[in-house]
């Protein structure tokens, strides 16, 4: 009997890579939830024949049985349409897409099965066949788009606490900020809600659940709310290289030279040691700015671009980036004047 791997007969694949920054999207840990797509048993009607069995493989066993490979073949057309329909601004859409594109990859390649059966599935694989089951990838993505949003929420209050469950011997596990998305999962609890969100690390979507209360959380998205609250608090425009926040000591003489090369305004803030902001600017598109009379200390250097200034969010209500500076500036006898570029 003649035999094959999957991986030499359909390609190792790998996922597709869609990249998308969580960092320009809003000044939180941004967010949003998971509604993870059944990828069970699935029929597929062919081309004057009738309906083919297919059957998700288990993973513990070294061949594929006919369905099995049959359910890798119309899973990787899944993928095709399921990647064509996945909004990659979206970050678990992405994160969705990625998973099935690992889980495809765990349970088909390097698995071997029947030539024959290889041969008579391809047979049965006509366009007509592999246009529809790239739809039905399509309307998955699109179910779980649906299915997620009548569970998002987000966090109202200035910070929420997340617990590791809803008993007596909870642990705090996490905060997320106001304004943070995230989604509800299953019923209440007494008092608590469990939801799961997402954190980026290193360009890297990573899933979290946890327990919040009920009280700190409102339906809808977080990055509305914060947009209409940010839109009835703008306060008074800002000016040219305006200084938000902080008064530099005329009595000191460390310099801080910023040069924002960019076509948006940016907002840079300088935080000491006890992550304490210390003072913050504007720094209008295409100019530079110096700030006199810091103190000698140690500073992080954040900074977002945007446009339309909310004094009562101190921050832009248009995200066009936003970035934590790695290198820290040190002001002391030896260091008194920094140039930043951003």
């Amino acid at each position: 009997m003649d035999t094959v791997s999957e991986r030499d007969r359909f390609g190792d694949r790998g996922p597709v890579r869609i990249v998308s920054s969580i960092k320009e999207q809003t000044v939180r840990r941004r967010t949003v939830l998971v509604c993870f797509c059944v990828l069970g048993c699935f029929s597929l009607k062919t081309s004057g024949a009738e309906q083919q069995s297919q059957l998700m493989p288990t993973g513990d066993r070294e061949w594929l049985t006919k369905a099995e490979l049959r359910w890798c073949r119309a899973e990787k057309l899944r993928l095709q349409g399921e990647a064509e329909e996945t909004n990659r601004e979206d970050f678990w859409e992405v994160y969705d897409y990625n998973q099935n594109v690992k889980q495809e990859r765990d349970l088909c390649l390097g698995r071997r099965f029947d030539t024959v059966h290889g041969r008579e599935i391809e047979g049965e694989f006509n366009e007509t066949v592999q246009a529809g089951i790239r739809k039905a990838g399509m309307r998955r993505t699109i179910y779980s788009r649906v299915s997620r949003k009548d569970r998002l929420m987000h966090v109202a209050s200035s910070q929420a606490s997340v617990f590791d469950s809803d008993q007596s011997r909870m642990n705090r596990i996490d905060s997320l900020e106001r304004w943070y998305d995230v989604y509800r999962m299953g019923e209440k609890s007494g008092v608590f809600s469990e939801v799961e969100w997402l954190e980026d690390s290193d360009g890297s979507l990573s899933r979290h659940t946890g327990w919040i209360s009920a009280d700190e959380l409102t339906a809808g998205s977080g990055l509305k709310a914060r947009t209409a609250f940010c839109r009835a608090n703008m306060g008074e425009p800002v000016g040219p290289n305006e200084l938000i926040q902080g008064i530099p000591s005329k009595e000191r003489y460390m310099l801080l030279q910023v040069h924002n090369p960019g076509e948006y305004e940016a907002y840079v803030t300088l935080t000491d040691d006890r992550s304490q902001a210390i003072t913050s600017f504007i720094v209008s598109a295409g100019s530079i700015r110096v700030v006199n009379g810091l103190l000698e200390s140690t500073y992080a250097v954040s900074y977002v671009m945007g446009q339309e200034f909310s004094r009562g969010c101190r921050s832009f209500i248009l995200f066009k980036h936003l970035e934590n500076m790695t290198k820290k500036i040190k002001f002391d006898q030896r260091n008194k004047e920094w140039r930043l570029s951003l």
